[in-house]
C-alpha cells in the first residue's frame, strides 16, 4: 500500500480492508520516494524510486544544499554504494549538470515535454501504477 503522505493508523486499516487485507499492531509504514529523472545514457525519462531510508538521506542533504537548493535542475547526482546487505551504505554527491550545456539543456526539456503532453504522471505510482502506461515509451 502506497500514500502520498504519512498515513494513520485508521489509514492503513481502511486501506487493507478496502483491498481485503489485514494490518497487525506491529505494521508501520515506509518512507517511499520516486522522481522522474533524465538518464543521459538512455536519452529518456526515467522513474527513480527507492525506499531505502540510508538513499534517501544524502539525497536530502544533497538536495538542502544552498547550492543546489536554488537550481537543482542544474545539478547531476552521482551516486555510490559500499558494503552489502544491511551494511550497504550509499553516499550521493551534487556536481554541476550536463544542463548548464545548451544542447543537453534542449535535450532533457524536449524529452520531459514530450512524456508530460503523452500523460506521464507520477501520482499513479501511488496506487501502484506505471507512469509512463500508455503514452507510448
Amino acid at each position: 500500500m502506497r500514500f502520498g503522505q504519512d498515513p494513520t493508523r485508521s489509514d492503513l486499516e481502511e486501506r487493507a480492508a478496502d483491498e481485503g487485507g489485514v494490518v497487525d499492531a506491529e505494521t508501520v509504514a515506509k518512507p517511499f520516494y520516486a522522481f522522474a529523472v533524465f538518464n543521459y545514457d538512455a536519452e529518456a525519462v526515467q522513474v527513480f524510486q527507492f525506499s531505502q531510508q540510508s538513499l534517501a538521506g544524502p539525497i536530502i542533504d544533497a538536495l538542502s544544499d544552498e547550492e543546489v537548493e536554488a537550481e537543482p535542475h542544474l545539478y547531476d547526482f552521482v551516486m555510490s554504494a559500499t558494503g552489502t546487505g544491511r551494511d550497504k551504505r550509499y553516499s550521493v554527491l551534487p556536481v554541476p549538470g550536463r544542463r548548464r550545456k545548451a544542447d543537453a539543456d534542449k535535450t532533457v526539456a524536449a524529452a520531459w515535454e514530450a512524456v508530460l503532453e503523452k500523460g506521464f504522471d507520477l501520482d499513479v505510482l501511488l496506487s501502484g501504477g506505471d507512469p509512463f502506461k500508455g503514452i507510448g515509451f
